[in-house]
């Protein structure tokens, strides 16, 4: 490939990003034969496929799809990624205790845990959110498993196909204070 023309490379469950100074990060590791991949390049160019790693180096903190019964990919058509930071009561979360998920309506369409971004020392979180038509918009919340309590994030997003939104230098910010979503049955 040209140097420095690749910028971001996704799947249907993970993406990376290229840092010129330090190579590609974010949840997508590794590439498997068969699988489809959409690159996005600065200029045009091409490239040979390598069974290699795609991180430059192993991040202290192993990300780990969370197990969530009510998201299956397959079902939608589109996928889009926010590399994120969340905001509570206006401090950074900083911490592993908590997951971040997205709706559209009352069905979840995305969600994440945090992942060590060795760049700037934060931890952020590399949401895939999914859907079968643009212009949906989608919501936030976030989870704290050490407390089992719910948070709702105060910005909202509207979905297109293939969106782009945030790298680990820039995440999007979302912000939600420390009030608990009531939840009952």
């Amino acid at each position: 490939a040209i140097a420095g023309s690749l910028e971001y490379i996704k799947t249907q469950n993970g993406y990376s990003d290229y840092y010129p100074e330090f190579g590609w990060f974010g949840n997508l590791e590794q590439m498997s034969p068969f699988t489809g991949y959409l690159v996005r390049a600065s200029s045009n160019s091409s490239f040979t496929y390598n069974t290699g790693n795609l991180l430059s180096s192993v991040s202290s903190a192993v990300y780990t799809q969370v197990e969530n019964d009510e998201l299956n990919i397959h079902d939608y058509e589109y996928n889009g990624t926010l590399t994120t930071a969340i905001y509570i009561d206006n401090d950074r979360v900083d911490s592993y205790d908590y997951e971040l998920r997205a709706y559209d309506g009352r069905e979840c369409v995305g969600y994440a845990e945090g992942l060590y971004f060795p760049l700037d020392g934060n931890v952020i979180f590399p949401l895939m959110v999914y859907g079968n038509k643009a212009g949906n918009t989608l919501s936030f919340e976030v989870y704290n498993k050490t407390t089992d309590e719910y948070l709702n994030v105060e910005e909202e997003f509207v979905f297109s196909p293939d969106m782009k939104l945030g790298d680990g230098y820039d995440p999007v910010v979302l912000n939600t204070e420390e009030q608990p979503i009531e939840h009952s049955i």
